[in-house]
């Protein structure tokens, strides 16, 4: 049995329209990993995602994934046994 997700899948599509960055700096290594939201529909988005140096400069080529909004709901599903709230 896992928790209540936080948001439902339609409030993730709602939220992140064409366009959207999410920019994520992983800590000590001076890079950032870039996600854009791309090409959006009422199953999922095609995310671009790449890699940026400390000055913002791509290091490596963007990859394109396409997800659902379904499936994005479900990176926030956590076990209700071991999970504090």
């Amino acid at each position: 049995m896992t928790l209540p997700t936080p948001f439902t899948a339609e409030e993730i599509r709602a939220g992140c329209p064409d366009g959207r960055t999410v920019r994520m700096r992983e800590d000590g290594a001076g890079l950032v990993t870039v996600s854009r939201f791309v090409d959006g529909d009422p199953v999922g988005a095609t995310l671009e995602t790449w890699t940026e140096g400390p000055n913002g400069t791509s290091v490596a080529e963007p990859r394109r994934t396409r997800v659902t909004w379904e499936t994005l709901r479900q990176h926030a599903a956590f076990p209700a046994a071991g999970t504090t709230v």
